[in-house]
């Protein structure tokens, strides 16, 4: 069974690579086989929602600091890796290995996100060096207009935000390799509510702010946070492609 399992892993990348078969675009949960060889095929952009127990806070903050104040390049980029490998398992409902780092996840969804029309010109801005603005924080919505998947290149806000933090206290953004990677954790604070979008921007306040990436949560995807007794972590990776 090992044996059989390992060449269909085989035959999905391969057919991955030449183009023949990607990830099913739906609105609803799909059944992604080895998403963690997707990965690191760099073959999409990815964002991941997690919802934990109130009690495993302080485990999972204690994880993103680490990965935010490791000065070692390689061993983030482990970090993030292990992190990400535990959401796609949970994910695809495969049985998790003990692990005292990673406490239970309560839900998950996985979505494609976007970099949006203003995030793309932050970036020529920076690179040619005409901005020293870069991505700070990250913000949480809940609007209930989002029903679907696709994000809308002109998108400059979070539909009904509820939550935004500071990546650089309450979680990591980093250069890792070639990809951009993005992660925060939220506090019991946040109101109760169902999670239907994201976006990484370059400050505190929305007014004043813009939209790098944006991310919608459709079905499954979106998960719940309960206020005083749950809380939500978020991730996201860009993959930097020149054609």
């Amino acid at each position: 069974m090992k044996i059989f399992n390992k060449l269909s892993a085989k035959i999905a990348l391969w057919l991955l690579k030449k183009g023949y078969a990607s990830l099913p675009n739906t609105n609803e949960k799909p059944y992604i086989l080895n998403v963690e060889n997707y990965h690191k095929l760099n073959h999409l952009d990815v964002n991941t929602a997690a919802c934990y127990n109130a009690e495993d806070h302080g485990l999972v903050n204690k994880y993103f600091q680490k990965i935010n104040w490791e000065h070692d390049k390689a061993k983030r980029s482990k970090l993030i890796d292990n992190y990400y490998t535990q959401i796609y398992r949970r994910y695809n409902d495969h049985l998790l290995t003990h692990d005292a780092r990673f406490p239970e996840i309560v839900e998950c969804g996985i979505q494609r996100d976007r970099v949006v029309f203003d995030g793309l010109e932050r970036n020529a801005l920076l690179i040619t060096g005409k901005s020293n603005r870069y991505m700070t924080h990250y913000a949480i919505g809940a609007g209930t207009n989002v029903n679907t998947s696709q994000v809308k290149p002109g998108e400059t806000k979070v539909d009904d935000e509820i939550a935004r933090e500071d990546m650089r206290t309450r979680g990591f953004a980093d250069a890792k390799g070639s990809s951009i990677a993005f992660g925060v954790i939220y506090g019991l604070n946040v109101p109760t509510a169902k999670i239907t979008n994201s976006a990484v921007t370059d400050g505190p306040v929305d007014t004043l702010s813009i939209v790098y990436l944006r991310t919608n949560y459709i079905g499954s995807n979106a998960i719940t946070i309960t206020f005083g007794q749950t809380f939500g972590a978020f991730t996201s990776i860009i993959y930097q492609r020149s054609a």
